[in-house]
């Protein structure tokens, strides 16, 4: 990061290159194509993920690992003093990478909190980051970036062998320094994704897109009738984000309240998806169409790997085309016509991984449920999500511990969000995922 006499900023971001370790044609990259996206465990100290690339390559040389020399396709980031992204300035090549240091959330936060024993020896540098994030961020939320924040949850292992799901106190400071690098990363993304189109254009290559719809316009009424019904309504003249962020602001409502309005903001927009032509632009961060692409994560992400692949001949002075053709040959072998039919199992990877998250969610509270101190215990708790229909469903929200306990059919028959319930446990079953609990609404 360097700060100009002007007060201008240029922020280089070094993301490591897979490309010349994992090649398009060789059983490395057809293993990648398969897996898709590497899958993270709880079991940080036991079997922490199920990589998508081989830890050889992850975890040691392509990694921009402190105090060696490593290959790195480099994007270098231009801004004014106000903070205005100059992508016409801005531009990437090919480098050698030799990192001076690595830090943690957790030491940035120690930092800023003016700790002594943070262990950074590049305060400038983490000072000048948190001044331009912290330009970019008023710029996004004025642009239209949505921001949505849940009660954060973590299951951890006990010295005892068991395991404990806590509620994680956020500590502001750490929060900032997350959201710090995630900043600076979606900039570089949107230069990288300028060059991207480029080659698509110029040598008719596909890229692989990161899309997030925008909803149709019925969506937007069903989500207005339902933050109505919960009491917080959607006013017709703000736009989505300006009613999040007003929302948050407001001290009269309480944060399960707040928390409620939303997941049914989440749950009413359109996920976000990989694809080889970008239409659509993405809601979430309020971009247009072909302003943002994937390309920062080539360890741990198919789609950034090969846009790596291609950007990196591209850079090289190669053809991006001979890329492209070993792509298209790998993927035939695996039963795929192209890119494009690829996209779904790309993306149904992507869902598996959400999928097992959500499992592993769903376990845990069955697993603290069938705690023998839990039997016959009775817990206070709310209504925290509700589907209605057919397939009626009531997630309730427990207060004695951050686990849920799902409903459904008639059981999740009558009951509506913020609902306040006592449940009393008669039994549970983490081999069988089942609770035995007698659900009842408080009066």
């Amino acid at each position: 990061m360097e700060k100009g006499a002007d007060g201008s900023f240029t922020w280089y971001l070094a993301t490591a290159d897979v490309a010349q370790y994992v090649k398009p044609g060789t059983p490395a990259f057809a293993a990648a194509a398969k897996v898709g996206n590497t899958f993270y465990s709880i079991d940080k100290d036991g079997v922490p993920e199920f990589p998508m690339n081989h830890p050889v390559v992850s975890k040691h040389v392509a990694s921009l690992l402190a105090g060696k020399d490593s290959l790195g396709m480099i994007t270098r980031m231009r801004f004014s003093p106000t903070g205005e992204f100059l992508l016409d300035q801005s531009d990437m090549f090919l480098g050698k990478v030799r990192v001076q240091g690595r830090y943690s959330y957790d030491q940035v936060a120690k930092l800023w909190e003016g700790g002594k024993d943070h262990g950074i020896a590049h305060v400038d540098q983490v000072s000048l980051a948190r001044e331009l994030a912290g330009k970019l961020s008023a710029r996004d939320a004025a642009r239209g970036k949505l921001n949505l924040s849940f009660m954060p949850v973590e299951h951890r292992p006990q010295a005892d062998g068991t395991w404990k799901t806590e509620v994680v106190k956020e500590d502001p400071r750490e929060s900032e320094s997350h959201k710090l690098i995630e900043e600076l990363k979606v900039y570089g993304n949107r230069v990288i994704a300028t060059r991207l189109t480029r080659i698509s254009s110029q040598f008719e290559v596909p890229h692989i897109s990161r899309v997030h719809p925008e909803v149709e316009q019925a969506a937007n009424d069903l989500l207005r009738d339902e933050l109505k019904e919960l009491g917080v309504p959607w006013p017709k003249e703000q736009t989505l984000w300006q009613y999040l962020a007003a929302l948050k602001a407001r001290e009269d409502i309480s944060a399960e309240r707040k928390e409620a309005a939303q997941i049914l903001a989440l749950r009413t927009r359109n996920p976000a998806i990989y694809a080889v032509e970008d239409t659509e632009g993405h809601e979430g961060l309020a971009l247009q169409a072909g302003e943002y692409d994937h390309p920062s994560t080539p360890i741990r992400r198919f789609a950034d790997m090969y846009n790596q692949s291609i950007l990196e001949a591209y850079l090289a002075g190669r053809d991006p085309r001979v890329v492209r053709d070993a792509v298209e040959a790998d993927l035939r072998r695996m039963g795929f016509a192209d890119l494009a039919e690829y996209m779904q199992h790309l993306n149904g990877r992507e869902q598996a991984s959400k999928q097992m998250d959500l499992e592993v969610d769903a376990f845990m509270s069955v697993y603290e449920l069938a705690k023998p101190e839990n039997r016959g215990r009775t817990f206070s708790g709310y209504v925290k999500v509700v589907r209605k229909g057919r397939n009626a469903q009531a997630v309730v929200q427990l207060r004695e511990m951050p686990v849920t306990i799902t409903l459904e059919g008639e059981r999740a028959e009558g009951l509506r969000l913020l609902d306040e319930v006592t449940v009393t446990v008669k039994g549970a079953d983490a081999a069988e995922l089942s609770v035995d609990a007698a659900v009842a609404k408080r009066r």
